[in-house]
């Protein structure tokens, strides 16, 4: 019992990424589907002072985006940044979870020329909805080897609303997010009380 007490906890914590104040980053990993050894994560911006997200900025400063070792599969050569081309992944034997890109389809957003762009090592994007997307939007997914999990980084912006006040709030991480040396002995203390107190019962 501890010690499932002890891991649940720890995946709870690597689920988390640093935030601006209004603004949450959490990670959920899933196997990718057909691709042994690799996870998808899904990271999804979620608010907590009760503003609309309308949009994300990844790519307008050089540091912006997402960095690090993710698979990309581009159907007939074509970009896959956002979900426009997902359609034709089966026609070449794959699934969409094997594909690094923004939730999104950009025929639904406002994406500034010149300002989107993937590699195999980078994924970045600058885009806006027309009308705020709700206080929880999964926004990106991320197919990472689990030989390289910690190493992709990200650096941005997510844009919120609330009325015509706009606030655009800093995000930066690694995904999968690790929990620092610090959090697993604080975990682990929590867990040794925990342990204490049921023996006492």
């Amino acid at each position: 019992m501890l010690r499932n007490t002890f891991f649940a906890t720890l995946a709870v914590l690597g689920m988390v990424a640093t935030s601006e104040a209004g603004v949450i980053i959490t990670q959920q990993g899933t196997p990718t589907v057909g691709k042994a050894g690799y996870t998808t994560w899904t990271l999804t911006a979620t608010t907590n002072d009760g503003s609309q997200i309308q949009g994300f900025d990844f790519a307008s400063l050089p540091t912006y985006g997402f960095t690090g070792a993710m698979n990309q599969v581009n159907p007939g050569g074509n970009p896959t940044i956002f979900q426009d081309s997902n359609s034709f992944f089966s026609f070449v034997g794959a699934d969409v979870s094997q594909d690094s890109q923004f939730k999104f389809l950009s025929s639904n957003l406002t994406v500034p020329s010149g300002f989107a762009s993937e590699s195999a090592t980078q994924l970045r994007a600058v885009f806006a909805a027309s009308a705020p997307m709700g206080t929880s939007v999964p926004f990106v997914q991320l197919a990472i080897p689990d030989a390289l999990a910690g190493t992709v980084a990200f650096v941005g912006q997510v844009q919120t609303v609330v009325g015509s006040a706009v606030t655009n709030n800093d995000v930066v991480g690694v995904v999968p997010s690790v929990p620092e040396p610090a959090s697993i002995t604080l975990i682990g203390l929590a867990c040794a009380g925990l342990a204490g107190f049921r023996l006492r019962k």
